[in-house]
Formats: C-alpha cells, structure tokens, sequence
C-alpha cells in the first residue's frame, strides 16, 4: 500500500504521457514483483505450495492483467495523444462504438497470452491475419488506417514482451 500511494505521489506531479504512464505501470509492476519475491524467501507455509506453486500463479496473474489492462490504459493514452495532434484523423473516427477498440485491444493481448501460455504462438499470426481482413476497408483511408497500425503493433508487441517476461520469471527460480 506505502509503495502504491509514493508511486501515485509521484506520478499525479508529473505531465500525463504515454511514457510517465508506462514508467508508472512498470514501477506497480515491480512493486508487485519484489513483494512476491520477499514474500518467496521469508515465508514459508504450505499455502505456497511445492516449488512456489502459488508465486508462480502471482506472476502469471500480473502478467496477464499487465498485458491485458495496463497496456490498454497505455494505448489509450497514446491513440488519445495521436487524437490531438491529428485533427483531421479525430474528425475521420468519428463516432463509433463505445469503447470498441479498447474491447477489442484487451481481447486481443488476452488472446496472444493464452496462445504463448499454451504453447502455440503461431496462433497470433491466424489473429493478425483476421483482423487485417476486417480492416481491411479501413487501410484504404491513410489517416486512419495508420492510427490502427499503430495502435495494434504496440498491443501485440507489448502483450508478447509482457508474457515473455512472465515466462522468464517463472523459469528464472527467482520465485
């Protein structure tokens, strides 16, 4: 709770970017890390498990709610920055569905999580190749077309380097 509120002390006297966001997330992120860590080493009780059983389901939960959450806010705040500098691409979007986008981003990291976590990454090719056909109207509009390049090419490159990191902790033995 202490590192929570100094971390949220020191972000609300910051400008609101993209990056004081990521660097926010990623300083919860290790906060949530060293308590899992510290809780490893010094407490032992059979809740645990063998061979951290329960720290491993600590660090696969904070992976999955980074990739899917944390990196949604990410985006958010990038696409809403890409917003103001862009007139021409706000006046293009238009009003669609409510939160369309982000429904669609969380699903989509959710989905590339589960298929590394399973073992079939190639399944993310299948969903880029899906959605490249469902946008595929929207590539005929330069403006837009790019906002949701972009906006995709960070959700699964963020999504994949989050479960990548996951993975490796959990093989490290660190925990």
């Amino acid at each position: 709770m202490l590192a929570h509120a100094a971390i949220d002390f020191i972000k609300a006297r910051c400008p609101s970017t993209p990056m004081t966001f990521a660097g926010d997330q990623a300083a919860h992120l290790l906060s949530i890390v060293a308590i899992a860590w510290l809780t490893a080493s010094f407490y032992s009780d059979p809740h645990f498990g063998e061979n951290g059983a329960f720290s491993n389901w600590i660090i696969l939960g904070a992976g999955f709610t980074t990739a899917v959450w944390g990196v949604g806010h990410f985006i958010g705040t990038l696409a809403k920055q890409m917003c103001e500098q862009n007139p021409e691409l706000k006046k293009e979007l238009g009003f669609g569905l409510i939160d369309g986008g982000a429904t669609i981003g969380k699903l989509e990291r959710a989905l590339v999580f589960t298929l590394i976590a399973i073992g079939h990454p190639t399944g993310i090719g299948f969903l880029v190749a899906a959605k490249s056909i469902l946008r595929f109207e929207e590539a005929k509009k330069q403006p837009l077309a790019k906002y949701v390049l972009i906006g995709t090419l960070w959700s699964f490159s963020l999504a994949i380097a989050i479960t990548a990191v996951s993975f490796y902790l959990l093989e490290s033995g660190l925990f």
